[in-house]
């Protein structure tokens, strides 16, 4: 039996931070008087945003923001007056689950709360205050659903390295005004509820040759006959496509765009069969400002986009599942009748994409066909183009208010401890004032400190000592202009290639690629942290130096 999953999508989209930072006061004086350093303090805090404020303004934790929400876990997360200290998994860390475990967790509002407040401590526990600690080990209590649960097991190592129970901090000290976030590679799991999850995966089999068995033993040409009619009485009860889309608050949006269009009579007609990959209301809030009221004022482009979004036939998830190749080309009902194609793939953790949008909620079965819900509106290569256009007029906008609301990405860095190499070096080549530039916009693809260590043994200390060279490398990870993940991924080519600033202003090219699982890779490096935006630009945070080649060939020789 196929499973409906309604997601409740959240509705705190309004709250986006323009800073997910950890931005220092600009003044490089301190108060002497240690109230007045306190209140400086307070003032920096509450500009940061809550812990909600940062997560619903990071992309990499949307799959969390969809968890709290679901959990009403919210206003808990968002009090001004608490201090928490959170674990946050990534989507990467939700999407390596089981298949099948998230959707079962997110059904189960009981299960879902223990897991998430399993991650949840009460007070702020910086990375310094677990560096400093005299023993490697600390079990702190964890937030459980009766208010204590299970311990967690924090360990600090040699080479800096955290980890909290099997997971590995991959970055620490995000701090919000009421408390700190530190992102994690994996879900934490309570025992209980991990030997609960370990013990219905090995009941699946066996049941699944249970009922097996028990087909064999019952199939026969009658029972079949009476299943095709119970099977015909159902699809019946069920409702059109639009039955369904109208019955639920997810897809007013969609609707109103069907009936803008003049689509409903097609997608209600009882004697077709459609797939429809059906964006929710939050994939139509994530458009560009001004676009979705621009296409609903064209009817011509907006029939275009939305039966971009349709398939004659019925596709479920298991005959995708099913089919020889890991992707299939299936040819979208356009606004010529056969407009472009979608590109359909089953990645290897068992979810499926469409183009570059995920399939949150599979095979909502109606009487004319089969719902697929979609995190992102597809759109056709040429109106995509327009689009984009219009993100870049987007996030110009948005650098131009940015400085009131944070700190230059030298702020940022220097706020950072993870950053605290790169503060070194960009202050040993006389970059500061460049990247702290509030009339410039830069796109700074930052090296962790664990980067920076990565390097073999005497080639930073040697780099730190020739100026020319320094600076050759540091300008080589940052471009003019902004450019955020969402925009990396809704452009035509996987992989892009921009132009790096190097010492001479315009350096080598920089390869950037957008994986189909969301992962971005700069050259050889990974983004382990996308978005950090600052008053004059964004920052994203990547796990290796980046070095010009011509820079890499001399260091290997």
């Amino acid at each position: 039996m196929k499973k409906r999953i309604w997601l409740v999508l959240f509705t705190v989209m309004a709250l986006m931070l323009s800073a997910c930072t950890m931005a220092m006061p600009e003044t490089e004086t301190m108060p002497d008087d240690a109230a007045s350093e306190e209140m400086a303090d307070d003032a920096t805090m509450d500009d940061m945003g809550t812990i909600v404020d940062i997560a619903v303004g990071n992309s990499d934790f949307s799959t969390l923001v969809t968890a709290v929400t679901a959990a009403d876990l919210v206003d808990v997360l968002a009090d001004p007056e608490a201090e928490w200290t959170v674990f946050a998994p990534t989507n990467d860390a939700f999407a390596a689950l089981p298949e099948d475990v998230l959707n079962m967790v997110l059904a189960d509002k009981e299960l879902l709360t223990r897991i998430l407040t399993y991650h949840v401590m009460q007070g702020v526990v910086t990375s310094d205050q677990v560096s400093t600690m005299m023993a490697p080990t600390m079990e702190m209590g964890a937030v459980g659903g009766d208010l204590m649960g299970s311990e967690l097991d924090v360990k600090f190592f040699e080479d800096g390295k955290i980890t909290v129970n099997d997971a590995n901090i991959v970055m620490a000290d995000v701090m919000a005004s009421n408390g700190v976030i530190h992102a994690i590679d994996a879900v934490l799991l309570p025992p209980d509820v991990a030997a609960m999850l370990a013990g219905d995966e090995s009941m699946d089999g066996e049941a699944m040759d249970d009922d097996a068995m028990a087909d064999d033993e019952s199939m026969d040409g009658e029972a079949m006959d009476d299943d095709a009619m119970d099977d015909g009485a159902m699809m019946d009860d069920m409702g059109t496509i639009v039955d369904i889309a109208v019955g639920n608050p997810d897809f007013s949006t969609l609707v109103t765009a069907v009936t803008a269009a003049g689509l409903v009579d097609v997608l209600a007609n009882p004697d077709a069969e459609w797939t429809v990959f059906a964006p929710t209301n939050a994939a139509f809030d994530a458009l560009p400002e001004g676009v979705l009221e621009m296409v609903l004022a064209d009817n011509e482009l907006l029939t275009r986009i939305l039966t971009y979004h349709v398939v004659e036939g019925i596709v479920t998830s298991d005959q995708i599942s099913t089919m020889m190749a890991p992707s299939m080309e299936m040819g979208a009902v356009g606004g010529d009748l056969l407009g472009g194609q979608l590109d359909v793939k089953l990645n290897a953790d068992g979810t499926v994409t469409v183009n570059n949008s995920n399939v949150i909620a599979a095979d909502i079965m109606a009487s004319n066909g089969v719902i697929h819900v979609i995190d992102a509106v597809l759109l056709p290569e040429d109106v995509a183009a327009v689009v984009a256009e219009a993100y870049a007029a987007e996030a110009e906008a948005a650098a131009a208010a940015a400085p009131a609301a944070g700190g230059t990405i030298v702020d940022i860095a220097v706020g950072n401890p993870d950053f605290s190499t790169l503060v070194t070096a960009v202050t040993a080549a006389d970059l500061v004032d460049v990247l702290a530039d509030p009339e410039a916009q830069w796109t700074v693809f930052a090296p962790t400190n664990a980067a920076f260590d990565a390097l073999p043994e005497g080639v930073l200390e040697m780099v730190l000592a020739d100026k020319e060279l320094l600076t050759r490398i540091l300008t080589y990870h940052v471009m003019q202009g902004v450019v955020t993940s969402d925009q990396v991924s809704t452009m035509m080519a996987p992989s892009m290639e921009m132009g790096a600033v190097g010492g001479d202003l315009m350096g080598s090219e920089l390869d950037v690629k957008f994986f189909e699982d969301g992962k971005i890779t700069v050259n050889d490096a990974n983004i382990i942290l996308a978005d950090v935006l600052a008053s004059n630009g964004v920052i994203h945070a990547i796990d290796a130096v980046l070095l010009p080649p011509d820079v890499a060939a001399s260091l290997a020789e």
